[in-house]
């Protein structure tokens, strides 16, 4: 995992000459390969890639239910060499949600460092993406972590910042993300691409 992420491919290789263990994921079920995703680590992708070729890149985290596309998505600035190589040589798909309810598209808009180049990519390059799509909850868990929240925060009964957080996000699409970070470049590429503004979030906004 260090090595994929921080170090060189070099690196990478005399570990797993050396026996590592690719099947190995941290506590949130992320493999190493899914941690070069996150921090924009290429060269090590490429050489990972050429060295498993039947590498499942659309596999999943357990805590988040997150592929590597996911993380690379919502992690860093300037991934478009990235995203590209990732859907166009190793078929990540662009129509994954995680356990929360994310897509590409809103994971792409509410990266701090989100670029316009990549939301962009993302909607010329499926047609299938809902540019409205909200973030719903897909499992039992999130469900559940999610109505818990959002009733704390419509009753006042929670000063969590995390709670508030998990419930402004339910039902929120990605030009909600994108006009909260106050990203007017992205706002008008997703209206561009007729994003709804009426749209509201499960609180109402």
């Amino acid at each position: 995992h260090g090595a994929m992420i921080f170090a060189s491919f070099e690196v990478v290789i005399a570990l797993l000459d050396a026996g590592a263990n690719v099947e190995t994921v941290d506590i949130t079920g992320t493999d190493a390969f899914m941690g070069a995703c996150g921090f924009g680590r290429l060269n090590n992708i490429k050489m990972w890639m050429e060295r498993f070729t039947s590498w499942n890149v659309n596999r999943k985290n357990s805590k988040f239910g997150s592929s590597a596309l996911n993380l690379a998505l919502y992690m860093g600035p300037r991934k478009l060499s990235l995203v590209k190589y990732l859907v166009e040589y190793c078929g990540a798909s662009l129509l994954t949600v995680n356990s929360g309810g994310y897509t590409a598209l809103t994971l792409a808009c509410e990266n701090e460092d989100a670029d316009p180049m990549v939301v962009r990519y993302l909607l010329q390059t499926c047609s299938l993406i809902d540019v409205n799509m909200h973030v719903v909850s897909q499992n039992l868990t999130w469900k559940i972590i999610r109505s818990i929240s959002t009733i704390g925060v419509i009753s006042r009964t929670t000063n969590s910042k995390l709670l508030r957080l998990i419930a402004e996000e339910g039902g929120m699409t990605a030009l909600h993300y994108a006009a909260r970070r106050g990203d007017v470049e992205i706002v008008e590429l997703l209206m561009e691409y007729e994003a709804n503004p009426s749209i509201k979030n499960d609180l109402g906004r």
